[in-house]
């Protein structure tokens, strides 16, 4: 038990830095998130003004998914804010996945 804990931890640390890298390789400038100390989900709060369900289905298009943040608000706040998990991607695919949705996020901005 004790060799499987060491290892899930080294697989989830790993994902966690590389969606880290890729969020700064490609969001858009404006962009934030948060760094997370425990489970498996950065939270990513776009530039004001871009509605994250209303774009999610823009990043399906792309073959990318995301849960938009409005459904863990109370009202409509949330609106910008996204929540990105790594625990079942493959590392590989890690930075091409953030680039697409970069790419949403990027002509969200262009078409404000």
């Amino acid at each position: 038990m004790e060799r499987q804990v060491a290892a899930s931890r080294a697989l989830y640390a790993r994902r966690a830095e590389l969606t880290g890298q890729a969020l700064a390789r490609h969001m858009p400038d404006g962009t934030t998130w948060t760094v997370p100390q425990g489970g498996f989900y950065y939270w990513v709060t776009a530039p004001d003004g871009v509605d994250t369900v209303a774009l999610s289905a823009a990043a399906r298009d792309l073959k990318v998914a995301y849960v938009p943040g409005r459904p863990f608000y109370p009202g409509d706040d949330g609106q910008t804010q996204i929540r990105l998990s790594y625990s079942r991607v493959a590392d590989e695919l890690i930075d091409e996945g953030i680039r697409r949705i970069g790419v949403v996020l990027k002509t969200a901005l262009e078409d404000r």
